[in-house]
This record gives structure tokens, sequence and C-alpha cells, in this order.
């Protein structure tokens, strides 16, 4: 089974503890936190202290995307706000063995984010060490993109290198995530899935957009068994 994961930063600002109590009514499985920085990608998106106010809604898992030049200053907060998950990008300024060791000290997931353009050989020395490898089907930092389906051959190519190497690793799915391009990535061993405006945050609605995702899950779980 998949997990779907609520990209909070898509969701209405203006109404997000209405968005977040009827996403937990829905089913949803987690929320997605994006922190940006303005300089790792030119946007800006959630803050910490809106995730700590959050936690005291639900207990349902919290990840966080961070997608900023030094991760390890995020870290410490991020748990204390009651974040569980840590993504951070392979691009980020700092050595990956550093961080994901400092987000393991405080007892976290962790995770690697790879962008379209960036070779798959760069995650390779860290694969032993992630719980997590997201791989971004859109260019980080902005909502609406179109998918990119050279990153499908990626993730082939990472399932030929990964056998008997981590065989925990759990892989995650980030842009453009709806009932057309899912069971393409689900069919490849994804496992989780951020969910945005292209399939959960649009007007038909969470509960119908949840169903619709699931079901395109349970199809290629069938065809798998068959």
């Amino acid at each position: 089974m998949i997990i779907i994961t609520a990209s909070l930063m898509c969701a209405s600002q203006l109404y997000l503890y209405r968005d977040v109590r009827s996403l937990l009514n829905a089913g949803i499985d987690m929320f997605h936190f994006d922190i940006m920085d303005g300089d790792f990608v030119e946007n800006i998106a959630l803050n910490i202290d809106l995730i700590k106010e959050l936690r005291s809604v639900t207990h349902k898992k919290f990840d966080a995307h961070l997608m900023v030049r030094r991760p390890s200053k995020f870290i410490s907060r991020l748990k204390d706000a009651g974040v569980n998950i840590i993504y951070f990008h392979i691009e980020a300024a700092e050595d990956p063995h550093y961080v994901i060791e400092l987000i393991k000290r405080e007892g976290l997931e962790a995770g690697l984010v790879i962008n379209p353009e960036t070779s798959l050989e760069r995650i390779y020395p860290y694969i032993g060490q992630i719980d997590y490898l997201m791989f971004m089907t859109v260019q980080p930092g902005f909502a609406g993109q179109k998918f990119e389906h050279a990153v499908l051959h990626k993730i082939d190519q990472l399932r030929e290198f990964r056998c008997g190497k981590n065989d925990s690793l759990k892989l995650v799915a980030d842009g453009a995530i709806n009932e057309k391009t899912l069971p393409q990535l689900a069919e490849r061993g994804v496992h989780v899935f951020v969910g945005g405006s292209a399939g959960l945050f649009n007007q038909e609605g969470f509960n119908n957009n949840l169903e619709i995702l699931k079901q395109r899950d349970l199809m290629v779980t069938s065809l798998e068994k068959k």
C-alpha cells in the first residue's frame, strides 16, 4: 500500500486549519511541510512555528522537505516542532554524511532528495544511511509544474543499483502527482507520494481525490499479483 502525504504549501493558507481537519476526515496518511530559504529555491514556504501549532491537531506523521542551502540549521527546531521525517537535498551545500548523522542523532528518520537533472550516482554513497529517497518529478520550489518523465528512467536505474544494499529504503515522489502519474511511479516501487495541486488540492475535494489516488494504487497492486 502506498502513503499519501499532503503538501500543506498547496492548501489554503487562509483556511489551513480547516483543510487539515478535512484531510484528516478524508483519511490522509501524513502531512508534508516545505521549508524554503529563498536562496536554494526562489520561493519562501511554510515556517516552523506553524508546524508546531499544527502538531497539536493530529498524531499523524509530519515530514519536512528542506529546500535550503544549509539544512543542519533547521534540524533541532524541526524536531522540537514535532516533525518525524526530514528530507534534504543532495544538492545542498553541506556534507550529506554530516546532515544525516544530525537527523539520526535527534531520533528522526532521514531522507535525501534528488532533483530531476542531478546524476543518480551522487546519492550512491549514502544509500545505506538513509530511510527515504525522494525523487523530485518537477523542479523544486513551485507548485503547478508538468511531470518530468525522464525521472522514471532514474528510478529504474536505482532499482538496478540498490539490490541488497538497503532493502528497507522507501522511495518518495514529489511533484505533479495525480491519477495518471502515480501508477507509473508505484509500479517502479515508489512508496510515498506528496499530494499537491495536481492530484489532491483541487475542486474535486479531498475525499474524492484521495479515493482516486488510492484506487490507482490498488490497480497497480492487482496487476503486480497477476
